[in-house]
């Protein structure tokens, strides 16, 4: 007959001896000291009707992080006392302690990749999960899945923390998950939007400030951009003098010049034809009377 009992410091070398005989992972005798008096309620044992140990679990609580746990350090039954569920009933009682007398949420727990056995029965009867898989955990290099079981207490807490975020979201509680009244959710709604507006207002202002400094940089990697416009070159000296002479008569064009004056008795028939034709009638008429007055 074999019974489970709680382990003491005097079943120290009796565990010691079983993970020796067991196990590839062995660990000084502190190691097991630290862990009897550090956590005694978590280390249980099972022993025959001679009161020889024949299995043991070895565990301790991580509570300086977030979420308070257990973590099973080592588990060993020996050969002869297999498939009798010992380690199911060892793990079982651990689990209890870790639940209702350290508030623990869950259990978790390194299992070898090429350990079948103890895989199986971690993740059937104990309803653990792999969380991932860590490459050359062990001492050989081999890797390890980190397995984890949670308890009913860490579920229930888990939904609490939920429920909280999701008040504190809608302003229904503060930071300490109390409840807020009426007139204090309306100041917090209040608050928080202002709050909002100032962070909205000083993101314009990086946004406005960050694109002056873009079109500054681009100015200056362009240059000035000056457009001159080519201006007419003044006249010399000698050219203004001679229109000053001329007078203003002097720029018209040549079509726009009144004809000079023509002395008709120099001139002949034979001068003048095709379109002056009305010129020369009028200069035969002054020839006639020319010749009356002689």
């Amino acid at each position: 007959m074999v019974s489970i009992r709680q382990g003491r410091v005097e079943d120290l070398f009796a565990i010691q001896h079983a993970n020796l005989i067991d196990l590839p992972e062995n660990y000084q005798m502190k190691y097991y000291l630290y862990h009897a008096l550090s956590w005694p309620q978590l280390l249980y044992i099972a022993e025959d009707s001679n009161k020889k140990v024949v299995g043991y679990v070895l565990a301790k609580m991580e509570e300086e992080e977030e979420v308070r746990h257990g973590h099973i350090t080592s588990l060993a039954v020996l050969r002869s006392h297999r498939k009798l569920g010992l380690a199911t009933k060892l793990m079982n009682a651990t689990h209890a302690a870790m639940e209702y007398v350290f508030g623990a949420e869950y259990c978790s727990l390194h299992v070898r990749v090429s350990n079948r056995a103890a895989y199986s029965l971690y993740s059937g009867k104990l309803t653990y999960e792999v969380v991932e898989r860590e490459t050359g955990y062990y001492a050989d290099k081999e890797d390890a899945f980190y397995m984890k079981k949670m308890f009913e207490l860490g579920v229930k807490k888990k939904a609490e923390r939920e429920e909280a975020k999701r008040q504190r979201k809608l302003g229904n509680v503060d930071d300490q998950g109390k409840p807020l009244s009426l007139g204090q959710r309306v100041e917090r709604q209040r608050h928080q939007q202002s709050k909002e507006g100032q962070q909205h207002a000083k993101l314009q202002k990086k946004l406005q400030e960050r694109e002056k400094a873009q079109q500054e940089k681009m100015a200056l990697e362009d240059g000035p951009t000056t457009t001159a416009q080519a201006s007419p070159s003044p006249p010399s000296d000698d050219k203004a003098k001679t229109n000053q002479a001329d007078g203003p008569d002097a720029a018209a064009p040549p079509a726009a010049a009144a004809a000079a004056p023509v002395d008709d008795d120099f001139l002949e028939d034979g001068d003048l034809d095709g379109g002056e034709g009305g010129a020369a009638k009028g200069s035969k008429k002054k020839k006639k009377g020319k010749g009356k007055g002689k």
